[in-house]
């Protein structure tokens, strides 16, 4: 190989590895920051959880003099860009709000609250259940849910009776 090809490899290897080293530098106000996002923000609309990113979460871990990213997002930090790309080949919205919510889903221990008001997310969850693709839990078939439509008058029986027998409460709109 010529020798100035490998010159130029070598710039870029030694940027790649200084932007690496910084990035882990900046771990421990990451993880706080999306722990913090994974525990609450999930029934919050997209322009409220970059306020409570931005405005409140960041400047306290800054504030305790924790290391952070001044730019931290939630769904590159947690979430594989290759697995995301596969989430919007079989149809989940390419947005943020979409994406981030996926990874909710993919890496939460619990069930999140998924707000879905086109039912949108709920339609490609119904297709990609029944073969376990990696944006829905393992296991998390449609038979071990209940289902009911928010306009019934019985939904508060069927949503109390799913928290008593411990199964997830789908609401349609």
């Amino acid at each position: 190989m010529l020798p100035w090809l490998r010159a130029g490899e070598r710039i870029r290897w030694e940027a790649s590895i200084a932007t690496y080293e910084q990035s882990l530098s900046y771990l421990p106000g990451d993880v706080v920051v999306a722990a913090a996002f994974m525990s609450y923000a999930g029934p919050f609309p997209s322009e409220y959880r970059d306020e409570l990113v931005k405005h409140t979460w960041l400047p306290q871990v800054k504030a305790l003099n924790i290391p952070a990213s001044e730019h931290f997002d939630f769904a590159l930090f947690l979430a594989n860009p290759a697995l995301v790309r596969d989430w919007n080949i079989q149809g989940l919205p390419s947005d943020s709000f979409s994406t981030e919510n996926g990874v909710m889903v993919t890496r939460g221990r619990r069930w999140p609250l998924m707000i879905d008001p086109q039912v949108r997310g709920w339609r490609l969850y119904v297709a990609r259940a029944s073969t376990c693709t990696p944006w829905c839990k393992q296991g998390a078939l449609p038979a071990h849910s209940i289902c009911c439509m928010l306009r019934l008058a019985f939904r508060i029986r069927s949503h109390a009776a799913g928290l008593r027998i411990g199964r997830r409460v789908q609401f349609l709109t």
